[in-house]
């Protein structure tokens, strides 16, 4: 397959991950298209190719990123596609659901998504609490928040404590437990 046809099959989600990795490292064109498309600054690297092949293409937010750049490689040549936005629907109904009380893990969240297809933002929020158990009320962070998630189940929260005055700063210790292996699990911020 020409390269420009893997880009447009791509962006018209015609080609799985799995089939544009296995061109990434084997259709020369591809490669070549790639190796001279300058990278953008936030990409780090001095190709196009060498950003997309430290990448973990099977993840949705990276997934959308490949589709980004490449519809600017199509538009740039004045090839044609048609969008399909599936990809983009599934990211903006988990980017809705999701609470501020969780990472925005987008590969557990992209899991949680494809084992229960919800339909609307509504269902994936009852979705999402009834994996992310807690034994009182929800953790209130003081950064970003940094639920564990063992072996692809979230650990449920038990509480935090207010542990400023053992500490220079505002400081929260948050304790988790981790069902599976019986073990508590516990997260330490400060402002």
């Amino acid at each position: 397959m020409k390269a420009i046809e893997i880009l447009k099959n791509f962006v018209e989600e015609k080609l799985s991950t799995e089939e544009l990795e296995m061109a990434l490292s084997s259709n020369q064109e591809l490669i070549s298209l790639l190796e001279s498309t300058k990278a953008k600054p936030y990409m780090n690297s001095n190709s196009t190719y060498e950003y997309l092949i430290s990448q973990d293409l099977t993840s949705l937010d990276s997934k959308l990123n490949l589709m980004d750049i490449f519809r600017e490689i199509l538009d740039y040549k004045h090839i044609p596609y048609s969008s399909n936005s599936t990809t983009e629907k599934k990211f903006d109904l988990i980017l809705e659901a999701i609470p501020n009380w969780i990472p925005a893990d987008m590969g557990y969240l992209n899991f949680l998504y494809d084992k229960y297809k919800p339909k609307t933002a509504t269902t994936l929020k009852k979705i999402i609490k009834e994996h992310f158990i807690c034994m009182d009320k929800y953790p209130k962070w003081l950064q970003e928040p940094d639920w564990p998630i063992v072996d692809n189940i979230p650990a449920m929260f038990l509480g935090q404590l207010d542990i400023t005055k053992l500490k220079h700063d505002t400081t929260y210790l948050y304790i988790f437990w981790d069902k599976k292996l019986d073990r508590y699990i516990e997260i330490i911020q400060s402002l």
